[in-house]
């Protein structure tokens, strides 16, 4: 670990690094934060990279449902703007993932945020990619089905993060959501509709589906 920060004037200014010996694994994050979000609008910089981390070593922070998955993920967020005017940009990308049955899927999930716009999009591609191939970085062929999912939401995410339990009243009120899900030519043995505690009515062929 290595951390080398700063303080004053209620702001804390650094950078940080993790790597593990004998492992690819590293964190690093360059911050210019205020350590409080009640004294006004403030100027925030973050800049995040983790690659790659293993999913065991957050296995105490996801849901038990998932909480065998198996695999790795590589993390980027970027953060600008003000505390009341943030504009975020993430993309998590989950390559050769893994639960239970399903083996070497892959997700990836952008996330966009200028200030009144949440846009989140995601794809996930069934038996698409093995752990070599993930390594080098190859296209998925996605060989078992995509599901796609996109999602535009005017959300006041400040508010959100003040009050979570009040998440709804964070919606800009008369303004378009727009949500889509599309599920194409997917295998319904790699649809883990236990985890959620569905009980599928069917359990082989393939699904097509929009909404």
């Amino acid at each position: 670990y290595q951390i080398s920060a700063s303080y004053a004037d209620r702001r804390v200014r650094g950078q940080a690094s993790m790597r593990q010996a004998g492992t690819r694994l590293g964190v690093g994050a360059t911050f210019d934060l205020p350590t409080t979000l009640a004294s006004g609008e403030q100027r925030i910089a973050l800049e995040l990279e983790a690659r790659p981390v293993p999913f065991y070593k957050i296995r105490q922070l996801v849901p038990a449902a998932i909480a065998n998955l198996g695999g790795f993920f590589s993390l980027r967020v970027s953060a600008s703007g003000t505390t009341r005017h943030p504009h975020v940009d993430a993309e998590l990308h989950m390559p050769s993932w893994g639960l239970d049955d399903l083996r070497d899927n892959n997700t990836i999930v952008n996330l966009a945020y200028d200030g009144r716009e949440l846009v989140l999009n995601s794809v996930t591609s069934f038996e698409a990619q093995g752990l070599l191939g993930s390594i080098l970085r190859l296209h998925p062929p996605r060989d078992s089905g995509t599901v796609t999912m996109e999602l535009r939401a005017p959300v006041d995410v400040v508010r959100v993060l003040e009050a979570p339990g009040d998440a709804l009243a964070a919606l800009v009120r008369d303004a378009p959501i727009v949500a889509s899900a599309e599920v194409r030519n997917v295998d319904l043995r790699k649809v883990p509709m236990q985890i959620v505690g569905f009980d599928p009515p069917f359990t082989v062929g393939r699904v097509d589906a929009a909404v």
